[in-house]
């Protein structure tokens, strides 16, 4: 049986011993129990709301650059279609009754604006963002719980979309007859020995480019920084470009590398519209699969580091992917490619095409 015993303590006079003042503890102690009660989620928020303030944090992440401006620009412009979309058929949707169905109307809704069919990568990624913007209200005590379960992406097996070596032979030949042909042809030997990203390589400076050490430093998806083997038959091809626009010593220039400017005076960068302009006449001109890209010279140069030997785990590195996965599409290849000879030493099966190409 437990023992009772009464405290004959006057809790007021101990403080004021102590030298406190009891009041004020009580004061505290509502005050402090007012501040920690826990109001529960709710799910009744406007979805409107929800995607403002979501659109807010987007703001503020590329503030601090955590977002890079192509990505930010590709959310906002998500984020504007979304808001119409909603304001214009469920303007007093809560977020707790998104669902698949209204955003499968979203992707119709955008179709008929857009006069074509949405691509089944660009569904998954708007299907990302929205997975994302319900992530945002559970976390903001907006919603009750993370609704993203109910989005699930589309299951895409494609295979990657890379040049033939003789796709390429056509593609440089007539490339010949370009009125700037010392420029584009750079641009795409660049692509195709380095594997950057259209924005990536519209961005680069001359001194990101380091002929002493053989790399060519790039700021990829989210502003991460890395390093690029610069191989010889690329570097021969940068140096006799820079020669022909008077650019002699590259370390000192901090002007784009790929510019209509000649000379020092380099404050004009070849824009990603205009690489794809010159790539598309191109390729149509020689009637080229129009799943091919100027993003599929990426897609070749992986391809092909996979061919030569080089591990995933490098070429991730080389490719600035953060996903293992994002590398393990470049070796779905068929069998008969499988069985190709493995290349001893780079650059990979097209030394010879450049070689070509450059004399």
């Amino acid at each position: 049986m437990a023992i009772k015993q009464k405290v004959n303590y006057d809790i007021e006079s101990l403080f004021q011993e102590l030298g406190h003042n009891y009041s004020d503890f009580l004061t505290f102690l509502n005050n402090n129990s007012s501040n920690h009660l826990v109001e529960p989620r709710s799910e009744n928020y406007p979805l409107l709301f929800i995607i403002q303030e979501f659109s807010k944090t987007i703001d503020q992440e590329t503030l601090i650059n955590v977002k890079s401006k192509n990505t930010t620009n590709y959310y906002s412009s998500f984020l504007r279609r979304f808001r119409e979309f909603i304001m214009e058929k469920h303007e007093s949707l809560q977020m707790a009754e998104l669902n698949e169905v209204i955003f499968h109307e979203f992707v119709e809704w955008t179709n008929t604006i857009n006069g074509q069919n949405l691509k089944p990568g660009s569904i998954n990624t708007y299907l990302t963002i929205v997975r994302k913007i319900c992530t945002f209200a559970y976390e903001k005590d907006l919603a009750s719980k993370n609704f993203n379960y109910k989005f699930k992406k589309i299951k895409l097996y494609t295979l990657p979309r890379y040049f033939t070596y003789q796709d390429l032979t056509l593609f440089f030949d007539e490339l010949k007859h370009h009125p700037d042909a010392i420029l584009w042809k750079t641009i795409f030997i660049t692509f195709l020995g380095t594997g950057l990203r259209i924005s990536e390589l519209s961005n680069l400076k001359v001194h990101d480019v380091d002929f002493n050490e053989k790399l060519i430093h790039t700021i990829g998806k989210g502003n991460k920084e890395r390093y690029i083997t610069l191989y010889p038959q690329v570097e021969r091809a940068l140096l006799l470009y820079l020669k022909t626009v008077n650019i002699k010593n590259s370390r000192s220039e901090k002007g784009f590398l790929f510019s209509r400017e000649v000379g020092p005076n380099r404050s004009k960068k070849i824009s990603i519209r205009s690489i794809q302009d010159n790539y598309l006449k191109i390729a149509q001109k020689l009637n080229f699969d129009s799943r091919l890209t100027v993003h599929s010279f990426r897609h070749t140069f992986a391809v092909n580091c996979l061919r030569a030997g080089m591990q995933e785990g490098y070429l991730m590195q080389v490719l600035g992917h953060t996903n293992p996965a994002s590398v393990t599409v470049y070796t779905q290849l068929s069998p008969k490619d499988l069985q190709s000879v493995v290349q001893d030493k780079f650059p990979i099966p097209f030394e010879k095409l450049i070689q070509q190409i450059l004399s």
